[in-house]
């Protein structure tokens, strides 16, 4: 199936590449998740591996979205042989580190 996706936050740059890598992994699981971000990057979205220069809120969130890009691609690395039966959801259940366990 050929089809488009658009995907468009307000200020067009972090959700919006963030949703692209995500499609982007999907699609090709074969590919390093360092590739994929850097390709998205270079297709004109945010740099979504670039280090947090500030430690307020905004590079707090900025290491929790590289950390959860991190953690679904590992989840489609572990499950695209049976076709995603275990849900991401499931998956982080069981995988997510002790201290995300404790945020959850």
């Amino acid at each position: 199936m050929k089809a488009w996706l658009h995907f468009h936050c307000h200020a067009g740059h972090g959700r919006t590449t963030t949703f692209a890598v995500f499609y982007d992994i999907l699609s090709n699981p074969d590919v390093a998740l360092e590739d994929i971000v850097a390709r998205q990057y270079a297709l004109g979205g945010a740099n979504l591996f670039a280090p947090a220069k500030k430690d307020n809120w905004k590079g707090r969130e900025m290491r929790k979205r590289a950390q959860q890009i991190r953690r679904f691609y590992a989840y489609v690395q572990a499950n695209r042989k049976t076709q995603y039966v275990q849900t991401f959801s499931q998956w982080v259940k069981k995988n997510a580190p002790v201290e995300d366990k404790c945020i959850q």
